[in-house]
């Protein structure tokens, strides 16, 4: 089976098929306005399932609306002043060898046309850790309030948390910053991250 990429159009019926795409072969700052992000407090906690229920319906409450705007528009300044320095742009250029990264285009303009898009490639190729940035780097290049909250989940803990790592890496940050994590009632997170 060759790696490839499905779509699915919203709304799909029995017997239509998909738009199918393989992504296994590629197709032929300055640093210290990022140091009030990085000294941002990271909050790692267990606790428990009463807890973070009441904590979650109150961060999800409409009160909240101009608190998560101000979040937002303080990334988006983040990830702008970020992407010129010398550490973020060495792990692009990592990046852009991935076989994911030609097909970066094709999955944005097919995210923005369905609602549904299957991707299967091979180990490696980028899945996990490219398609969920890109997605959200794009939202970044737009308006705060156009902000994608982006969920990954992963059968395993140690799964969840080298890939939480490595994602967090190729953002040139530490985990809890704009990447955390969750695995049952442990969580790295930032007022950023869910």
């Amino acid at each position: 089976d060759k790696p490839s990429l499905l779509s699915y159009p919203s709304g799909a019926r029995k017997g239509q098929k998909p738009i199918k795409m393989d992504i296994s072969k590629p197709n032929d700052t300055d640093e210290d306005s990022l140091d009030d992000l990085e000294s941002e407090s990271v909050l790692v906690e267990n606790e428990s399932y009463a807890n973070l229920k009441k904590k979650q319906a109150k961060k999800y409450s409409f009160n909240s609306n101009k608190a998560v705007a101000a979040e937002n528009a303080k990334i988006c300044k983040h990830y702008r002043a970020k992407k010129t320095t010398r550490n973020y742009q060495s792990m692009l250029e990592e990046r852009q060898k991935l076989p994911a990264w030609q097909k970066q285009d094709q999955i944005l303009e097919l995210l923005s046309k369905y609602q549904v898009l299957v991707v299967s490639g091979m180990t490696g190729c980028g899945k996990t850790t490219q398609i969920p940035q890109f997605i959200l780097d794009a939202s970044l290049k737009g308006p705060p309030s156009h902000v994608s909250n982006i969920i990954c989940t992963q059968p395993r803990r140690i799964s969840a948390i080298s890939v939480a790592e490595r994602v967090a890496q190729e953002r040139a940050e530490r985990v809890g910053i704009s990447v955390g994590y969750q695995i049952r009632l442990e969580s790295v997170k930032s007022a950023a991250t869910f």
